[in-house]
């Protein structure tokens, strides 16, 4: 799966303005210091939060677009892992990342 975001939003004093694009398999983090909209940018992939404009599309197809589109989140096929303790416990970190994507199907170098 391939994953496209061009999107821009006002989040109280900070313009977030989002340009991505992720290859089916490719591993792809988003760093930042705090404040910077990096938890924003990840609950408007996951459809959490609505963008204000642009698009986010999964292999094509639009996921949200303020003017003709929005797929609720549990339809997406996007997750997110948070930094805290919401992890499997008896799961190693990779087992945990790769829990979605096994459950998905995926098998071998997709993890990777």
């Amino acid at each position: 799966m391939s994953l496209d975001a061009q999107f821009a939003m006002q989040v109280g004093e900070l313009n977030l303005a989002v340009e991505l694009h992720a290859a089916a398999g490719q591993v792809t983090a988003v760093v930042g210091p705090n404040g910077a909209g990096k938890t924003t940018i990840l609950r408007c992939l996951a459809g959490t939060r609505p963008i204000d404009s642009g698009t986010i599309t999964l292999d094509g197809v639009a996921l949200d677009n303020p003017l003709s589109a929005f797929v609720a989140p549990e339809k997406r096929r996007i997750a997110i892992v948070h930094q805290d303790g919401v992890l499997f416990p008896h799961l190693s970190v990779e087992q945990n990342v790769a829990f979605g994507p096994r459950a998905q199907g995926l098998r071998g170098k997709a993890l990777r």
